[in-house]
């Protein structure tokens, strides 16, 4: 009897410790497809997922959004290096909370650049008058974000973002292997950041086709 209770205690913790491991993968699981997702659209997530090959495509007709702050390289020059990687995460995670609200897909940040997409059938097809009113009001609600920035904090008054927008086709695919990315490429990201160039601080510089959209809504001043 003794021995029967012995094994069955044994295979009861067993059990225990299994259901326990079980838990532990599964929300192991769970993170890492949340990190994937933030990554990639949902639908190249499921291809990685399933060790599908995502191959590069061509899209006709996408918004691009190319933000970056107003003199950086001066902000920079008086805050410590700890000081401006918090200002751009606390920045960055503002602007993130926003592509999420108007479905748009975050392609990049390089220094203090943003880059950000609507009208990837990838993040959920959408008609182009759409998705250029999604990004256009993503610029709209950034600049009024920086302007409801704390006003307290020295750093957070300084900054002033400069946008441009541009509508168009574009090329997008993963680059690389260790770290691989999904990348957004073509004259249409060239002439977005050409447009944030030679824009005005707190100020929102689009191209005429962009323009046409957005007046067609009747939404939007231009």
């Amino acid at each position: 009897v003794n021995k029967t209770y012995s094994l069955v205690k044994v295979q009861t913790q067993n059990t225990v410790q299994l259901t326990k491991l079980t838990e532990v993968l599964c929300r192991e699981k769970q993170r890492s497809d949340d990190l994937i997702y933030k990554l990639v659209p949902a639908d190249i997530a499921k291809k990685l997922k399933n060790h599908i090959t995502v191959t590069p495509e061509i899209f006709d007709s996408v918004s691009v959004l190319y933000a970056d702050i107003v003199n950086f390289t001066l902000i920079s020059s008086y805050h410590s290096a700890t000081e401006v990687v918090n200002l751009l995460n606390y920045l960055f995670c503002l602007i993130d909370k926003l592509t999420d609200k108007y479905e748009a897909f975050k392609a990049d940040t390089v220094g203090d650049a943003y880059v950000a997409v609507t009208g990837l059938p990838t993040c959920g097809s959408k008609a182009t008058s759409e998705s250029v009113t999604n990004i256009a009001h993503l610029a709209l609600d950034m600049l009024g974000q920086i302007q409801n920035l704390d006003h307290e904090n020295e750093s957070m008054c300084e900054v002033k973002l400069r946008i441009g927008l541009a509508t168009g086709p574009v090329s997008v695919g993963m680059i690389g292997m260790k770290i691989p990315k999904y990348c957004v490429f073509g004259e249409t990201v060239n002439l977005a950041t050409a447009m944030e160039e030679r824009s005005q601080a707190m100020r929102i510089l689009i191209t005429n086709y962009t323009r046409n959209f957005l007046a067609d809504t009747g939404i939007f001043e231009t």
